[in-house]
């Protein structure tokens, strides 16, 4: 499409595009402020593999990696749930449900964890409408791999894990991210009225150029005299009421017009 066709099309429907863009804005903040807020605590937990006979430090370190992101994994699981929920920290059970289904998909939704490539340091996170909840379960989490390990990995004693960083909490709720939900709308939102607009016929705006160039709307008005012949050109008046008299195809002659005395 020509350039100046679709800034045409802008022009004429940017009342519409600008509604497009409000309506996902506010939906967007609907659906944000409609959802719980919830807290993060964050730890950080290092799995190191002991160097054997015959083992080097690069694959003594992709081996740890390969262990921390075999228990990230276990971590989601209703088994290792139940050990936290039994580790004797405050939590309260009762934020879960009691049907399976449900109560893994909480679960899953409440934690965050993952592996540092080439590393074997694992980032978690957990979510929680309470901050002090959200603390009790990470401090739960990290007892349990620490202690419990052995049990997910078969590794043994080889393999060592050390808490890098204790759970740290966030002043304010991170979930859902309203600046990030913003931003996103906005560009959704832009992307739509584009879209809109693309698509929209362009009849409307061509027909708006023509009677933008009408000859009484930008010249002024023209003032025709009955006896004039049809070959003649009529007299222009513009705004400043000054008469211009355009070109004659041929010399006017005095028997075209009747003079009364």
């Amino acid at each position: 499409m020509n350039k100046n066709i679709f800034y045409k099309k802008i022009q004429w429907y940017k009342k519409e595009a600008i509604l497009i863009v409000l309506a996902v804005l506010i939906l967007s903040l609907i659906l944000t402020f409609i959802q719980p807020f919830e807290y993060r605590a964050s730890a950080q937990i290092l799995v190191i593999r002991k160097q054997t006979a015959g083992m080097d430090a690069y694959t003594a370190v992709k081996s740890s990696e390969k262990i921390a992101s075999g228990l990230t994994t276990i971590v989601y699981s209703s088994s290792f749930m139940g050990r936290v929920l039994s580790s004797g920290y405050e939590i309260d059970p009762q934020q879960f449900s009691e049907h399976e289904d449900k109560r893994r998909k909480e679960w899953k939704e409440s934690i965050d964890a993952y592996v540092v490539p080439d590393t074997g340091l694992i980032k978690l996170n957990i979510y929680n409408q309470d901050k002090i909840q959200a603390s009790q379960i990470a401090q739960a989490i990290i007892y349990v791999l620490t202690t419990s390990s052995d049990q997910y990995h078969g590794a043994g004693e080889n393999v060592e894990i050390k808490v890098i960083d204790t759970p740290i909490l966030s002043k304010y709720p991170v979930r859902p991210n309203i600046f990030i939900n913003f931003i996103l709308s906005l560009i959704l939102g832009f992307l739509l009225a584009t879209v809109y607009i693309y698509l929209k016929p362009i009849d409307n705006v061509l027909t708006q150029d023509l009677k933008r160039f009408k000859m009484t709307e930008t010249i002024g008005q023209v003032n025709f005299k009955q006896d004039y012949t049809a070959n003649r050109q009529p007299i222009l008046k513009n705004q400043e009421s000054e008469l211009i008299q355009t070109n004659i195809e041929e010399p006017y002659e005095t028997d075209h017009f009747n003079f009364e005395d």
